[in-house]
């Protein structure tokens, strides 16, 4: 569907579903720039502390959207399958209590040349952040708590990135644009 004109868009807003994605979507586009303009402000050691548990989870929100597009790839794909899995859903893997843990499970179970480098890095930032995490008010030292945010930091970065990456080669291999190339 095209959007021609202001009247269709007012038709839409009025569609409290559309409403309540609309909505959903300015949210999560606020928070992310949020946290980019907070990890800016360098100057308060505690910032590199919130902006890496921050990024944290929005790679948790991030892998439960593409592991609904990696499960939604694979069924497109092989449509004259017997059997197949159903995709999980975002709501799927919230009911589930998914953590970032159970996500890095799932996605590693996937396979392909373009998953690699999220895998690795994945697997590393779950054992970084739990290290962090249960350790963060235990013994130890500021300079090892800044130095280990900042890693981290460096690290989610890098899988936000590796998931942008995956996302455009989804999109680029839409088994629906294939098939619409086949058939013309």
């Amino acid at each position: 569907m095209t959007i021609d004109n202001k009247k269709e868009i007012e038709e839409l807003m009025k569609d409290k579903n559309f409403r309540a994605i609309v909505d959903w979507r300015v949210k999560n586009d606020f928070l992310k720039k949020q946290i980019n303009t907070l990890g800016k402000l360098d100057n308060f050691p505690i910032i590199i502390v919130a902006v890496f548990l921050l990024k944290a989870q929005l790679i948790e929100f991030e892998l439960k959207q593409l592991i609904t597009s990696l499960d939604l790839h694979l069924a497109f794909s092989n449509p004259d399958t017997d059997i197949r899995l159903k995709p999980r859903t975002p709501r799927d893997l919230d009911e589930d209590k998914m953590t970032l843990g159970g996500l890095n499970k799932i996605i590693q179970r996937y396979e392909g040349k373009f998953l690699e480098k999220l895998q690795s890095n994945l697997g590393i930032l779950v054992r970084l952040r739990n290290n962090f995490v249960h350790k963060l008010f235990n013994i130890g030292t500021l300079k090892s708590m800044i130095n280990a945010s900042d890693k981290g930091l460096k690290l989610t970065n890098k899988i936000i990135l590796d998931i942008e990456n995956i996302e455009a080669y989804l999109k680029a291999n839409d088994p629906f644009r294939k098939f619409t190339k086949e058939v013309k």
